[in-house]
């Protein structure tokens, strides 16, 4: 004798919701904007600032400024090491030269706030010192009147210009002589 068929009406007839098992809805946190890598901290000219004067008085200020800065574009007292650096990170046998002058670069640049000649040098800096405008939608220059230095042949004016990158601002450019290339 031949084996019935089965009857298929029967699990047509389930509803699919029953086949299904429900997931619990995951819900996640929100990310933290990042692009650079300094995320909120930099998603306006003021924020970018204000966080770098920050990390600048932490003992490890080369390494917290280091997503502060737009390595492909940096300007230092006309001196483009932005090209340099990104010419550097597209050869990948240059990418530890490259890693190497960018950590040399932050360790001797992070030093000023240390040699202030003031015991209240920084704070007057922070409270009056500094003064930012906006250039264009995409960049802000900043003047940052620093506290006497010891052993400082820089002007007491330093300029500093922002480019907005993605939704972050980055620093692009230092230039601690502006008077002498005509940037007031």
């Amino acid at each position: 004798m031949a084996a019935a068929a089965p009857d298929v009406s029967a699990v047509a007839a389930v509803p699919d919701s029953a086949w299904l098992t429900p997931r619990p809805e995951v819900v996640r946190p929100p990310e933290p904007l990042q692009l650079g890598g300094c995320g909120r901290a930099c998603e306006s000219p003021e924020s970018a600032v204000s966080f770098l004067l920050t990390q600048l008085t932490s003992p490890d200020a080369a390494t917290l400024l280091r997503p502060l800065i737009d390595w492909s574009l940096l300007v230092v007292d006309d001196r483009d090491l932005g090209t340099h650096w990104a010419m550097q990170w597209a050869d990948p046998a240059q990418r530890a030269a490259r890693e190497a002058e960018i950590t040399a670069f932050l360790a001797e640049w992070t030093r000023w706030p240390g040699r202030s000649l003031q015991a209240d040098g920084w704070g007057r800096m922070r409270g009056s010192g500094i003064q930012l405008r906006l250039q264009d939608e995409q960049t802000a220059v900043v003047r940052l009147r620093h506290p006497p230095l010891r052993d400082d042949a820089t002007e007491p004016v330093w300029q500093l210009q922002w480019h907005k990158r993605g939704a972050e601002w980055l620093l692009s450019g230092i230039d601690h002589q502006p008077s002498l290339r005509g940037k007031q």
